[in-house]
C-alpha cells in the first residue's frame, strides 16, 4: 500500500490517546493548565475562557470531553491563585512522575498554554520550571 505510513501513523495516535485517556493525566493536564494561567498572580475571566477555549482544541486531550475539562480546569483555577491550594495542585500533577511519557505530554500542553498569547513570561517559564522538578524533567529540554 503506498500509504502504509499513514496507518502507522493513526495506529500510533490511537496508542496516544489510549495512554492518556485516564483520570490521572486529566486531573494533572488541567492543573498544570490553571497553574501555568496563574503564574503572575491572577486569572482574569478573559483569560479563563481563551485558555478553556485552548484546552477544548487540544488534539492531546481530545480523549476527554470537553466540558469535562472546562469544569476542572475552571475548579482549579480557583484553587491556582491561593498559595496553599496551589499546592495541593502540584501533588495532583506529581503521579506522572512514575510515567514520563505523560508527564512530558502535560509538561507541552502547559507550554502550548503559556505560548498562546505570544509572551512566555518569566513567571511562566518559573512554573514550567517546577512543574519540571515535580515531575523529574529536565527544564532545559523544554526552555532554551
Amino acid at each position: 500500500m503506498a500509504f502504509s505510513w499513514l496507518n502507522d501513523f493513526s495506529n500510533g495516535m490511537k496508542s496516544k490517546y489510549a495512554q492518556l485517556n485516564n483520570k490521572t493525566f486529566k486531573d494533572a493536564a488541567m492543573a498544570t493548565c490553571a497553574l501555568i494561567a496563574a503564574a503572575d498572580g491572577t486569572i482574569d475571566p478573559k483569560e479563563k475562557t481563551k485558555v478553556a477555549n485552548l484546552i477544548a482544541k487540544n488534539e492531546l486531550l481530545q480523549a476527554f470531553k470537553a466540558t469535562e475539562l472546562r469544569d476542572l480546569f475552571l475548579k482549579f483555577c480557583d484553587q491556582a491563585t491561593d498559595e496553599f491550594a496551589r499546592l495541593d495542585l502540584l501533588n495532583v500533577v506529581a503521579p506522572l512522575k512514575k510515567t514520563p511519557d505523560q508527564a512530558d505530554t502535560a509538561v507541552k500542553i502547559a507550554l502550548i498554554i503559556a505560548n498562546a498569547d505570544g509572551d512566555f513570561s518569566d513567571d511562566e517559564k518559573a512554573v514550567v520550571k517546577e512543574l519540571c522538578a515535580k515531575l523529574g524533567l529536565v527544564y532545559a529540554n523544554y526552555v532554551s
